[in-house]
């Protein structure tokens, strides 16, 4: 399922727009605490912008704990089954 372009951020759209507004500000009220305050808004949304990117990629030993996590339960789950249909086999305990 595609996501339309309205329900999802744009890391790069949302800084353009901050950077605009910034400037706007700047030329309008310059020096005041609200340009500062853009500013910051500025600096969040690329650190945010950073912190997405990393997330994004695939973390591989998660994967490969989680998908031999699994093949152990499909395993157990096949041998238990097996002990169903032929309850002869018994385990010695050393």
């Amino acid at each position: 399922m595609t996501l339309s372009r309205y329900r999802r951020l744009d890391a790069q759209s949302i800084l353009r727009t901050i950077q605009g507004v910034q400037r706007r500000i700047d030329v309008r009220f310059p020096g005041s605490g609200i340009g500062k305050v853009c500013r910051e808004l500025q600096e969040t949304g690329e650190a945010a912008a950073e912190v997405t990117k990393s997330l994004r990629r695939p973390i591989y030993p998660i994967r490969i704990v989680s998908w031999s996590l699994i093949g152990l339960i499909i395993l157990l789950a096949l041998g238990q089954f097996a002990l169903l249909e032929n309850p002869s086999i018994t385990f010695q305990t050393v």
